[in-house]
């Protein structure tokens, strides 16, 4: 059996025993009181606080050691004070040993403190706790940390409420993208805008990725580049893919956030659909390429004059071509607006006005031709046509136009009217001498008629009467087409007087009637006189000419009708200041006249069937004669 140790021995392995406890315990009380840790005894059954080790600061004053719980509860927030007595009672209905709770106290200042609690229960041994161990800190940055975070998370997710309520109305997306995680966040309105549901959209930025059109997908990145690099304006427009599969294009605005280093992390912005507007303005676009070409295949220039422009010429506008057709270079052409009105012929100002005010007022098209000096000096003409804007009133705002050249089209054609007048000369001229010598060629021409006629009256055998009978036939035919030809040319000459005597309208026509009723029943014709009786029997007129108009159109009625009957009809359509308007018609039965030959039918020399001539002769100046 081994020999007890002196009690010296064993006082002073009690001594360090002790003394390394102390040392712990010391160890102990710097941490928490490093950590702002408070640690305590409460004697349940009392309701005494037996001890208290580093209070929490700011709740020191208060003298706490051998106070009831129920003096100390004064300190603690109202809706706290029987938090203490409820854990004990949670814990001994069910069988734990440890509670855990937070509570809310005033300090020293009267400023609310949160108090987190963590304590162990000691039962006696009659099984009821007895005594309760425990620690306390201070969390009340942690709580006021996480109010606010509360705080921040209630207003995003309300401007995140705004932001969609916002989209919705303004027709507009929004988006984030995080550049940290290369994540991706959409509003409902962006997913609508694509056809998607809420959700359905990649969240992966290089998923994300394959929505974006390939042509464009480059441009947006480089964008972005550029806004993170040198800040300028991210926007870009981009073809993105719809649910249906189809691209659709779209205009992308965003900003990037920066942290403290200046470092982006966060880009966000809007998405606008611009589809239709885009569709619209390639089409302008390629329509205003295709003016452009018509412009330069037509080399015209063209100009714009505001209506409501003063003398000083403000608001005039002219395109590069117009210095090239005044003979500028662009770069020299005068910036001031006021220069063309400068180049102006004094001569041609009126006309401008006067083409101007008749557009403006009147609608009258706006085309005239126009002098303008050029870099020479020299005035060439221009053809300068133009149409008004106008606003919603039918006000003219301005006045926009084409600038053409015609110096040359305009030589060529006071040339070709100076021809034109040679041979309109040339021809009177050749009209007056026919008419002037119109008596030299019908005389013999009668005299051979007449002396056939003698001819017929003597002795003749029937050899010779057939010979004698053709020769006057022919001579007939060839007086008649002598006399068209003269009468034509005395018209042409203005040398065909009209006689104004008093003459008997209805035997007139009736000795036309007679005149032409054997050529008509030789033929078989019937043909038909009809004068209205309010025709007047006397008139001023020529007799001459009256007769000469009713058998030309009698004749060509009878010799282009095979059966049935020709009509000379007269009548009054009006009387006006002791005159007649007396209307001669003359209609047939006739093979009548193709629609689209009728502007041919008083043509001189004109018939509107070549084969007229060949199966019915005649000059084909009847008609005209009649007409003129």
């Amino acid at each position: 059996m081994a020999a007890a140790p002196p009690d010296g021995v064993t006082s002073l392995a009690r001594l360090q025993h002790r003394s390394e406890a102390q040392r712990l315990l010391d160890r102990l009380n710097i941490a928490t009181e490093a950590a702002g840790i408070s640690s305590w005894e409460i004697d349940v059954a009392s309701g005494t606080l037996l001890w208290i080790e580093n209070p929490i600061e700011g709740l020191q004053s208060a003298g706490w050691t051998g106070h009831s719980l129920t003096t100390l509860a004064d300190r603690l927030h109202p809706e706290d004070r029987s938090l203490f007595c409820e854990q004990l009672h949670y814990a001994a209905a069910h069988q734990r040993d440890r509670i855990s709770y937070r509570y809310r106290a005033y300090d020293d200042d009267g400023r609310l403190r949160h108090i987190q609690v963590h304590a162990r229960l000691l039962s006696d041994e009659a099984g009821r706790v007895a005594r309760a161990l425990g620690v306390s800190w201070d969390i009340t940055r942690e709580i006021t940390a996480a109010e606010r975070l509360q705080r921040q998370a209630q207003q995003l997710r309300e401007a995140e409420r705004r932001l969609e309520r916002a989209s919705l109305s303004s027709s507009e997306g929004h988006w984030e993208a995080d550049l940290v995680n290369k994540r991706m966040w959409f509003s409902s309105s962006y997913h609508a805008l694509l056809g998607y549901e809420n959700g359905e959209l990649p969240r992966d930025s290089e998923e994300f990725r394959q929505l974006v059109h390939p042509d464009d997908y480059m441009n947006g990145c480089m964008a972005l580049q550029k806004h993170l690099e040198e800040g300028t304006p991210f926007i870009i427009d981009q073809r993105l893919k719809t649910r249906s599969g189809q691209y659709r294009w779209f205009r992308q605005r965003g900003a990037a956030e920066r942290d403290a280093q200046g470092v982006a992390i966060v880009v966000s912005g809007s998405l606008q659909d611009i589809h239709e507007h885009k569709l619209a303005e390639d089409a302008l676009q390629l329509a205003q390429r295709r003016l452009e070409r018509a412009i330069h295949g037509t080399q015209d220039g063209l100009w714009e004059l505001e209506a409501d422009a003063d003398a000083t010429g403000a608001g005039a506008w002219c395109s590069p071509r117009v210095a090239e057709l005044l003979g500028y270079r662009p770069d020299e052409f005068p910036s001031d607006t006021n220069f063309l009105r400068t180049c102006l012929h004094p001569d041609d100002a009126a006309v401008v006005a006067q083409a101007t005010r008749a557009h403006f007022e009147l609608g009258q098209p706006y085309d005239v031709e126009i002098r303008l000096r050029t870099k020479t000096g020299r005035y060439l003409w221009y053809r300068a046509r133009a149409t008004a804007e106008r606003d919603a009133t039918g006000r003219p705002l301005r006045l926009s136009g084409s600038l053409q050249d015609v110096t040359e089209a305009r030589a060529a054609r006071e040339e070709l009217l100076r021809a034109t007048q040679a041979a309109e000369a040339a021809s009177r001229a050749k009209s007056e001498f026919l008419a002037n010598v119109s008596h030299e060629i019908r005389t013999p021409m009668n005299g051979i008629i007449g002396m056939v006629g003698l001819l017929l009256d003597t002795r003749l055998d029937r050899t010779q009467r057939d010979f004698a009978e053709t020769i006057r036939g022919s001579a007939d035919s060839l007086l008649a087409v002598i006399n068209d030809l003269l009468d034509f040319s005395k018209i042409e000459a203005g040398k065909l007087d009209i006689e104004h005597i008093e003459l008997d309208l209805r035997g007139s026509v009736e000795d036309v009637g007679g005149m032409m009723a054997f050529q008509a029943a030789a033929k078989g014709l019937e043909l038909i006189v009809h004068v209205h009786k309010d025709v007047p029997d006397r008139v001023i007129g020529d007799p001459q000419r009256i007769r000469q108009c009713l058998v030309n159109l009698v004749g060509n009625a009878v010799k282009f009708t095979r059966t049935g009957e020709v009509v000379i009809e007269v009548r009054i359509d009006g009387r006006r200041d002791g005159k007649v308007l007396t209307h001669f018609e003359v209609r047939d039965t006739g093979i009548g006249i193709a629609p689209e030959k009728l502007d041919q039918l008083f043509q001189p020399f004109v018939q509107a069937d070549s084969s007229t001539t060949r199966h019915f002769g005649g000059t084909g100046l009847g008609l005209s004669i009649v007409r003129r």
